[in-house]
């Protein structure tokens, strides 16, 4: 069995105010997260809250398994913890949200969980145009490491471990790209910005003749089209700076 653990317990410290019950179009932003899930071949489906726990229960439609995490404050790695501790003998690998990544497809989906059931890699990551996006699909074996984890991060810090068992596949869905993490971000996509603009992938080339700003980072110089586009960037510039 494939489970997905929904992550919805940060405080959203960037945004100022709890972002998952904001609406994009008619529903919440943890509401199409939540729905992208329901419409995929998921098995089984935990959501971890935390911060925000009673506002979220009151204006999201949440039908799945709730685990709370009382320890939401020292980071993301908690609520992973929190989210494998509830699945049971039964999960074969886990598929790990982000609550505020409202557009990816459950085709997206799909086609992780087809991957993992062709090869049985460790790890499945979605790509779009060679950037490295979100969810990812771990396989039990390595839930033991996924639990050692400490602090603000993901389960990404488990997979320089393994390279030889990183599955990458490519999607044309730019979703995999697209949290939002500050109010800027969600107001861009609140206001209608196209979806290629937010997905807008950094690392790409960019003409430096039309570029309207640059930065550094480890020696190299890169060139972005806009202000949210370096914002990106800088989050997590080595996601981006690994397939410049």
């Amino acid at each position: 069995m494939i489970s997905a653990i929904v992550l919805a317990a940060g405080q959203a410290k960037r945004f100022g105010r709890c972002k998952q019950v904001l609406r994009l179009g008619d529903k919440t932003i943890l509401d199409h997260a939540l729905d992208n899930v329901r419409a995929s071949k998921i098995e089984d489906t935990v959501v971890v809250l935390g911060a925000h726990a009673g506002e979220i229960r009151q204006q999201v439609r949440i039908d799945e398994r709730i685990v709370l995490n009382d320890d939401y404050a020292d980071g993301m790695s908690t609520s992973i913890h929190a989210g494998l501790r509830a699945l049971g003998p039964e999960t074969e690998a886990a598929l790990i949200v982000l609550g505020d990544q409202p557009f990816v497809s459950p085709r997206t989906i799909d086609l992780l969980i087809d991957e993992y059931r062709r090869s049985r890699p460790g790890v499945v990551i979605p790509t779009y145009h060679g950037s490295r996006g979100n969810p990812v699909l771990v396989d039990r074996s390595l839930f033991a490491e996924m639990l050692g984890i400490r602090g603000d991060i993901g389960c990404r810090a488990v997979f320089g471990a393994h390279p030889q068992s990183v599955v990458q596949v490519p999607v044309e869905d730019r979703g995999v790209l697209v949290d939002i993490d500050t109010k800027e971000d969600f107001d861009t996509l609140a206001g209608g910005a196209p979806l290629d603009h937010f997905a807008s992938e950094p690392s790409q080339p960019y003409a430096t003749a039309t570029a309207v700003r640059a930065g550094e980072h480890d020696g190299r110089r890169f060139y972005f089209c806009c202000e949210h586009c370096q914002r990106t960037f800088e989050r997590d510039p080595q996601r981006y700076a690994d397939v410049a």
